[in-house]
């Protein structure tokens, strides 16, 4: 970490909405940009990592726990854990969503 990026977090500034386009496209962009959800807290910067936690959405009729995650970007890398995938090798809906958000409310 330098001086000028104390908490590792510098990577935050690459998510904006053309990041988002390229990785998920302009159509999945726009669906979760209309179909808001709720954070269980603020999301914070913990060792360079995002850390968020989603509500879980009671329209669909999921009960449970809120889903945590945590994302860093290292290079073009995207380094992501989620509590819903539990090591699959995919980007789930959560990580998705919350990079939008960032995108347009950094």
């Amino acid at each position: 970490m330098s001086s000028a990026d104390p908490f590792g977090a510098a990577w935050l500034l690459r998510i904006d909405p053309v990041f988002v386009d390229r990785r998920f496209g302009a159509e999945a962009v726009n669906r979760l940009l209309e179909d808001g959800r709720a954070y269980a807290g603020p999301r914070r910067i913990e060792g360079g990592r995002l850390v968020a936690a989603l509500v879980r959405d009671p329209r669909r009729g999921v009960a449970g726990e809120d889903v945590a995650l945590r994302l860093r970007l290292r290079d073009d890398d995207l380094e992501l854990a989620c509590a819903c995938s539990r090591g699959r090798a995919y980007v789930c809906e959560h990580v998705m969503r919350v990079l939008v958000d960032l995108s347009v409310h950094p």
